[in-house]
């Protein structure tokens, strides 16, 4: 139920950055955001042992994401500045799609302890 309601929630946190279009226009915020989701997964493969398969599509998928949009620079003191251009919003649908059949396969979404 702990992983369940995990992804229900990134599921609907990334549905949301779609509508609200922060997708675009906060693209930084959100690919750090994707980021630290795919270290949560990668954490929690070794707890799920069972969604070892599952969450490692759910990460490939959201670095496929992230990688088209990441850039780095070094600035003229040698540090490096990280930061994310416009999100597709195929490549992030294409992640909420992961989440989604993942969540079903495990008895759908969870909200507020109640089954949806």
């Amino acid at each position: 139920m702990e992983l369940r309601r995990y992804l229900t929630f990134q599921k609907i946190y990334i549905s949301n950055a779609i509508t609200n279009n922060s997708i675009k226009d906060d693209a930084t915020k959100f690919g750090s955001y994707l980021k630290s989701v795919i270290a949560d997964l990668k954490n929690k493969i070794d707890i799920f042992t069972q969604y070892n398969s599952e969450l490692t599509d759910i990460i490939a998928t959201i670095k496929v994401a992230n990688d088209k949009t990441f850039k780095s620079f070094l600035k003229n003191r040698g540090e490096k500045v990280e930061y994310f251009t416009a999100f597709e919003e195929n490549d992030v649908a294409n992640i909420v799609s992961k989440l989604d059949d993942v969540i079903e396969k495990m008895g759908g979404l969870v909200c507020k302890n109640h089954i949806y």
